[in-house]
């Protein structure tokens, strides 16, 4: 009686444990989570990244924080004008994205980042880039479409690449951005819910939307 007692009492003494450093790392990602808003230079998302990236090392089996750090590092390539300054960044990134793949090989929103990555390097040197890295990019976020073909990220970029390619060929985009139009409308719903889950891609699709707006106009 005394065992089956002592066994319960370190259960009840464990999961208190667990649970308490579950809220400790919520709390550290909802306080780091809530600069993104406040940054507005490449430094801004490299130091945010830097916060993502010790709240990492000390949750090793947590995968947002790794994915929030490549997505500021990603943010702010975009944002840098020296091409050699980019790829920098990036290379930092392709290993924390191997890093996430091997955790959580099934989950969408790390491949739509991985698409996002993708396009990061290709805008680093479009002439060169551009037929490699758009099917690069196209592939990745293909296959998270064929996990989720609800993720918001992945329809918002998969509708990018075809408006675009429809553009560059002269062909009519009014049914991308019909769905374009679909998926903002949506947006809100297609959400988790969870105030740590990705959540970005909106602002982008507004931009898309506006653009199909003023050439119907």
């Amino acid at each position: 009686m005394k065992k089956t007692s002592l066994i319960i009492a370190l259960l009840a003494f464990s999961l208190t444990v667990f649970a308490g450093g579950k809220k400790k790392y919520q709390e550290a990602m909802g306080k780091t989570l809530a600069k993104m808003s406040q940054c507005q230079s490449p430094d801004d998302f490299i130091a945010l990244g830097n916060e993502f990236e010790r709240i990492a090392v000390a949750e090793e089996k947590e995968w947002l924080p790794r994915y929030y750090q490549v997505y500021t590092y990603v943010f702010a390539s975009f944002m840098e004008q020296e091409p050699e300054v980019k790829d920098g960044l990036l290379d930092k990134v392709e290993l924390v994205l191997e890093e996430l793949e091997d955790m959580e090989p099934k989950e969408a929103e790390i491949h739509a980042l991985k698409g996002q990555y993708l396009t990061a390097r290709l805008v680093v040197n479009p002439d060169v880039r551009g037929p490699q890295y758009s099917m690069l990019a196209e592939m990745a976020i293909g296959k998270a479409l064929r996990l989720d073909g609800s993720n918001p990220r992945a329809r918002y970029m998969d509708l990018s690449f075809k408006i675009g390619k429809t553009k560059y060929f002269g062909g009519s985009t009014d049914q991308f951005c019909a769905e374009a139009s679909e998926l903002l409308a949506d947006w809100e719903k297609m959400q988790s819910g969870d105030a740590l889950a990705p959540s970005w891609g909106k602002n982008q699709l507004e931009g898309i939307v506006a653009e199909c707006n003023g050439n119907n106009q």
